[in-house]
């Protein structure tokens, strides 16, 4: 039921009469609706639900999943990701080879009102005992978004998104090899808020290798323009011709309300 505040100005102390004022009811949404750290352990055979009360059937979003301690039941496997830009049956392998968009019947079955579903792989659901941990952002207003943007050869582009707030963190994956250096061009690459103190088209961060930020191939990503509460710009390597381009924004916590 609607709640109200009894609210007073100085004429209403002077005669003794107040107002009521109806307060607009509000849906908050917490942490937990939109973000899960998920901990499971792999199915003998079939397909594997895992349960973390994240509605990705309806909005849509990303999940991240990493095999996790238990190091006899086989080799380490390398983390991959899964999407709603996608869809169901196919993954990203996050090695630090370059890795596109793989199609497997037995990657994500099926995103859930309260999960997701996956099949039978060593990377996610190993028949032979193995754990992971999977990471879920579910899409949602000033928290995490995801799109894609398809490169028109141009030196920038500005890129329109529906994050509504200023941007914390970019990442920006090519979908196919291009440029003439996959490494630099194509491994994640990533925008993030603390580089506003350097030059932000000099400073590079690749999410699936550990040299951290580089500055040998710095220049043309991010067009030496910070992101906006509408739109970021990308320069010329992370623009090719009609290559498609993954894009994964999150917020941060100093987003106003």
């Amino acid at each position: 039921m609607p709640v109200h505040s009894r609210v007073t100005t100085p004429s209403a102390f002077a005669t003794g009469k107040t107002k009521r004022v109806p307060i607009k009811a509000s849906n908050p949404v917490f942490q937990e609706d939109v973000f899960a750290q998920q901990y499971y352990r792999s199915v003998a055979s079939g397909n594997k639900r895992v349960y973390n009360q994240i509605d990705l059937e309806t909005k849509g979003g990303l999940v991240w999943i990493k095999q996790v301690g238990n190091k006899s039941c086989g080799s380490n496997t390398k983390m991959v990701m899964m999407d709603s830009l996608m869809g169901v049956g196919k993954y990203i392998n996050c090695g630090a080879s370059e890795q596109y968009p793989v199609a497997d019947a037995n990657a994500l079955i099926s995103f859930n009102t309260d999960g997701f579903t996956v099949g039978q792989d060593g990377s996610w659901n190993d028949s032979n005992c193995k754990n992971y941990m999977s990471y879920t952002f579910a899409k949602h207003r000033k928290f995490f978004t995801l799109l894609q943007y398809e490169g028109d050869g141009n030196s920038s582009q500005e890129i329109e998104h529906d994050l509504e707030c200023v941007p914390g963190m970019i990442v920006v994956k090519s979908t196919s090899d291009v440029g003439p250096n996959g490494a630099y061009y194509n491994a994640f690459v990533t925008w993030h808020r603390g580089y506003n103190n350097y030059d932000p088209d000099g400073y590079v961060t690749r999410l699936n290798y550990n040299t951290g930020l580089d500055s040998a191939n710095g220049s043309g990503y991010w067009n030496n323009t910070s992101p906006t509460a509408t739109k970021f710009t990308v320069g010329a390597n992370l623009n090719y011709s009609g290559v498609t381009y993954n894009v994964y924004i999150w917020g941060h916590n100093e987003a106003a309300e």
